[in-house]
């Protein structure tokens, strides 16, 4: 115990009364270095938390229990047979009881061991597999096996926020106050201390500086832009850019139809890895009226209702609340309606997008209890993507709309057995061909499969038909608007016509009315072949025979005609049926059921959670691929509620991304539009382009090795402060630098800067190091399609240079971390100074004491008796 410490627990009795007895308590707490560890302790256990899967953690009181059992079993075993060796030999000598015990005691831990391993353990050992063995909180543990606590429902945090959660704070914090109170009440304010004041000094500056950290860090990226590219290829300057997309913190974003700009709502506390009322919707959803798609499916438990802040007062929508009542954490797209009725409680107006409804049941027909289901499909014969699905068996079922007695005919039109695709051919106003003719040239017989790819002549028509490939399913995306990403068998076919250079035409079976003609030409403004509409004088179709089909032609009273067409050929033709009808005879005894038919609904896109072995890592709990459910209701009318699912963006309002949102039919005909994005951060006083961008790469052309952007970087004319006379003035000079993968750029405070003098340049980083608006940026991603597309244009000599359309940048600051940094130095001067320096200190002034104390008893020169002289120099000593 130090006499200061001693000075500080008398200071404390004379200055606290009896009644301040807990503060008196406190501040001797604050003083002890008991509570540093307490406190130390629970910063470690709290890193243990968000590091650790609570799995693991919860295996601890079974491990604790294996060992008791272990270490009981060995006890046991020690003391029966070495406490019976130790009494029998009670009267030999020590020697002897101990040349007895020793060895048994040895024998007796080996067979106990040899117990544990071959009997006691294999019926202790868990196996989750078999659930045999014994395990605590089994269920628990093998569902968090690798789940640490942040992740846990209800929690949902990243490692940033976890780590910047008020409680880390708050034990950084106390650790600062009791480092800061110990010091100045135990440790004596002396050169020889220097070393330990010193590591206590970095001690409280690395605290102070994580907390500073944590509360004002910012991460995230942003997209730069190029400039329209020169006809010779490269890069132009781009738009001027004056912030970026924060990388933790996202938004409910509203504007009105059709607006240009978002009103971004922050929330917070939004999950970010488990799902939440996946079938949260409103009573007009046909979710809500017919069922979910799955109903045997469990969607999970877990309810949320997260109120979003109120709209300003101010804004068109400011009478509008809105509330997070549902997450998917992971999900693709599902298809839901809002069913429309047209009564005088519908608020929705004439102008509103609407499509016809078809509900289609999968199950089984059982002849006693009927119709068993077990899937739900909701389809729409509007949008080629939701016009049908795929059953268990790889069967395809599809609406086919506006059908006509010819169309049907060709659904249903016999071909021979073993056909894979056939053509129908016809020839408009033909006198040498009158009505379609059709031409098998896919098939299979005798498990040989044949393709014809002669030209085929059309009669005496002049035309000339050749098969060049069929596909089952296209391999080329569709783009073309409201078909976009929609499958279908496709075949390509070379059509020489009579007239006129050949060309090739893309016929597919589900979609007749997208087929187009790519001519041999190349288009000079793209370097593609130049497309068309079908040439009027030919019409092709398809039959896809490559599996098993199921048409079902619809008329618009929504009554169905099954077309139902084996694989090879086989085809059968049901009577018009009506809601409730059943279709039968597919494979497995598998049925369909006419559940339900809507002549006017609404498209809504909601989503279904994706399993988990099928996600991508990079899109977990960073909202990649996330859904957020809000419900919608009004201040102004009452009983109106709507529920909306809102996808992801990325990037919006970039300009560079298609904006996903839901929009929303206020009762008084507003129409307002919502999204799920990123909440995104102003700069505080700079702006930044991209000038340039260049890939380097290795000789073989394989990955980058390094790609770089050119950026400048220059002050904000709209916040930079203003002259007398209105003009901005510059708080730095414009600069251009070159970000690199591994060499970011910083800004706005110029690092690059040698104009300046040693000292300035090192207290401008030094303070630019404290300024949370101080930026680094690092190179995340770039334009790579259009970058390889442009590149091989290069090489055929088409263009000078390669070019993008624009490049990622990710974004960050680092507030306070040169404090961090020196408390580091200060505690690695102050550690060897404390434990090496002080001691030969110590040790020096002691020997110069005695080296005194022994002159002054020889020589006695002060005239005092030599005892006295020996007590002074040994309080001297003390007192050192």
């Amino acid at each position: 115990m130090s006499a200061k410490w001693v000075r500080s627990k008398a200071w404390d009795d004379r200055v606290f009364p009896r009644w301040a007895w807990p503060i008196k308590c406190v501040v001797r707490a604050f003083s002890t270095i008991t509570l540093a560890v307490v406190i130390l302790s629970a910063i470690a256990l709290y890193g243990i938390a968000a590091s650790v899967p609570i799995g693991l953690l919860a295996k601890i009181p079974t491990y604790v229990l294996y060992g008791v059992a272990l270490g009981s079993l060995a006890a046991s075993m020690l003391i029966l047979g070495c406490g019976s060796a130790w009494l029998g030999l009670r009267r030999r000598s020590r020697v002897a009881q101990f040349s007895v015990t020793v060895p048994l005691g040895v024998v007796l831990l080996a067979a106990s061991w040899f117990l544990w391993t071959s009997a006691i353990w294999p019926m202790l050992r868990w196996d989750p597999g078999t659930g045999s063995g014994f395990m605590m909180f089994s269920d628990f543990v093998e569902r968090n096996k690798s789940i640490t606590l942040r992740r846990l429902p209800y929690v949902e945090m990243s490692e940033l926020e976890f780590y910047s959660w008020w409680p880390m704070r708050l034990l950084l914090l106390a650790f600062v106050a009791n480092m800061v109170v110990a010091t100045v009440r135990r440790i004596e304010f002396k050169f020889v201390n220097l070393g330990v004041l010193m590591v206590h000094t970095g001690i409280v500056l690395i605290a102070l500086g994580s907390v500073y950290y944590s509360a004002l860090k910012r991460e995230g990226d942003m997209i730069l832009d190029s400039g329209p590219a020169p006809v010779r290829g490269g890069i132009t300057p781009g738009s001027w850019r004056s912030g970026f997309y924060d990388g933790q913190a996202v938004a409910v974003c509203v504007r009105p139809a059709g607006g240009l700009r978002w009103l971004t709502i922050p929330t917070r506390g939004v999950p970010r890895y488990n799902d939440y009322d996946l079938l949260a919707h409103d009573e007009l959803s046909a979710w809500g009226v017919f069922g979910p798609p799955d109903p045997q499916g469990e969607a999970p438990s877990r309810t949320l209702a997260m109120p979003v802040r109120t709209p300003p007062a101010e804004s068109a929508f400011a009478d509008v609340r809105m509330r997070i009542v549902g997450y998917a954490s992971y999900g693709e797209d599902a298809v839901d309606f809002s069913v429309i009725s047209r009564d005088s409680s519908d608020t929705r107006t004439e102008s509103a997008a609407t499509v016809s409804m078809h509900v289609v049941e999968v199950g089984r027909m059982d002849r006693e209890t009927g119709f068993q289901l077990t899937k739900r499909h909701f389809l729409t014969p509007d949008v080629a993507k939701y016009r049908g699905f795929s059953l268990a068996d790889g069967t395809q079922v599809d609406l086919v709309p506006r059908t006509t007695a010819e169309s049907r005919d060709e659904l249903a039109a016999t071909v021979p057995d073993g056909a894979l695709a056939s053509l129908i051919i016809e020839i408009p106003n033909s006198n040498d061909l009158r009505g379609p003719m059709r031409a098998s040239l896919v098939g299979e017989a005798g498990g040989q499969s044949w393709f014809v790819k002669d030209p085929l002549p059309i009669g005496e028509t002049g035309w000339i038909v050749q098969l060049e490939d069929f596909q089952p399913k296209n391999e080329m995306r569709l783009i073309t608007p409201g078909y976009e990403d929609a499958e279908s068998a496709v075949a390509i076919v070379r059509v020489v016509p009579p007239e006129g250079a050949p060309f090739r035409r893309y016929v597919y079976a589900r979609f007749p009315e997208i087929a187009q003609d790519i001519l041999d030409d190349i288009d000079p403004a793209t370097g593609r072949p130049m497309r068309r509409d079908p040439h009027p004088g030919i019409r092709l179709g398809l039959i896809d025979s490559s599996g098993d089909r199921v048409h079902l032609c619809i008329d618009e009273q929504g009554h169905v005609k099954p077309i139902i067409r084996r694989r090879g050929g086989e085809v059968r033709v049901g009577p018009w049926m009506e809601t409730a009808g059943v279709i039968t005879g597919l494979k497995d005894s598998t049925a369909l059921r006419l559940a339900g038919f809507r002549a006017e609904a609404e498209l809504a896109i909601r989503p279904r959670s994706v399993p988990e072995h099928k996600r991508e890592r990079e899109l977990v709990g960073n909202h990649g691929s996330a859904w957020i459910g809000v419900e919608v209701t009004s201040t102004r009318f009452d009983g109106f509620r709507r529920v909306v699912w809102l996808p992801f963006n990325k990037y919006i309002a970039s300009g560079l991304t298609t904006d996903r949102y839901a929009r929303v039919l206020l009762p008084d005909g507003r129409n307002i539009e919502l999204a799920f994005g990123r909440v995104f951060h102003m700069f505080h006083d700079f702006m930044i382009r991209l000038e340039d961008f260049h890939v380097e790469e290795y000789a073989h052309r394989g990955a980058p090795r390094d790609y770089q952007s050119t950026l400048s970087v220059a002050p904000h004319w709209q916040r930079s402060l203003r002259s007398e006379s209105g003009l901005p003035i510059e708080s730095f000079r414009p600069f251009t630098h070159v970000a690199k993968l591994n060499a970011p750029l910083r800004a706005p405070y110029n690092v690059y800067d040698t104009s300046r003098g040693v000292l300035a340049s090192f207290f401008g980083r030094l303070v630019s190091g404290l300024d949370p608006h101080q930026f680094k940026f690092s190179q995340a991603g770039w334009d790579s399609t259009t970058w390889e597309r442009t590149r091989a244009m290069v090489d055929r000599g088409e263009l000078d240079r390669p070019s993008v359309l624009f490049t990622i940048l990710q974004v960050g600051n680092n507030p306070g971390i040169h404090i961090i940094a020196f408390g580091g130095i200060l505690m690695a001067v102050g550690i060897p100074w404390a434990f090496y320096l002080k001691p030969w200190l110590i040790r020096r002034a002691s020997a110069r004491i005695r080296a005194k104390l022994a002159e002054a008893s020889a020589t006695g020169r002060d005239g005092r008796p030599r005892a006295e002289q020996s007590s002074r120099a040994t309080a001297e000593v003390t007192a050192s």
